[in-house]
């Protein structure tokens, strides 16, 4: 049970870098410079 809850927060935290890494490339507008 543990190993699953473990694995789905792993993807969902590496899914939530991917997705903010694709961003950055296809918009670039949005500069990280800023925070």
């Amino acid at each position: 049970m543990l190993g699953t809850t473990l694995f789905f927060t792993f993807v969902a935290v590496v899914g939530n870098l991917i997705e903010d890494l694709v961003f950055t490339v296809l918009d670039p507008r949005i500069s990280y410079d800023d925070r």
